[in-house]
């Protein structure tokens, strides 16, 4: 609790793992819509292909694009920790 009081520690990394999660769903929820919908053709030739395609590019490449954006913004995180433990052990322990 100490930590979380001075900003020693860092509540940002669970949080954008929680909107990954989220926004994972959300993506997997819109490709079965857009392939699955009442405005969906797929029986017709043209634009029920498109929309099959589209569907299955939200579910394949938006949880992946999800991913790496959430990585991008939690690396720097990770770097101020290694940094830390860096100090740490230069300095032989002391702070």
């Amino acid at each position: 609790m100490k930590k979380f009081l001075n900003f020693e520690s860092f509540i940002i990394r669970p949080i954008i793992r929680i909107l990954w999660v989220i926004g994972s769903g959300v993506c997997i929820i819109w490709g079965v819509k857009t392939i699955l919908g009442p405005e969906s053709n797929i029986g017709s030739f043209g634009f029920g292909i498109i929309e099959v395609f589209a569907g299955l590019c939200a579910i394949v490449l938006g949880p992946l694009v999800l991913r790496i954006l959430c990585e991008f913004l939690i690396v720097p995180f990770y770097i101020v920790e290694l940094l830390e433990e860096i100090k740490v052990k230069i300095t032989g322990g002391t702070q």
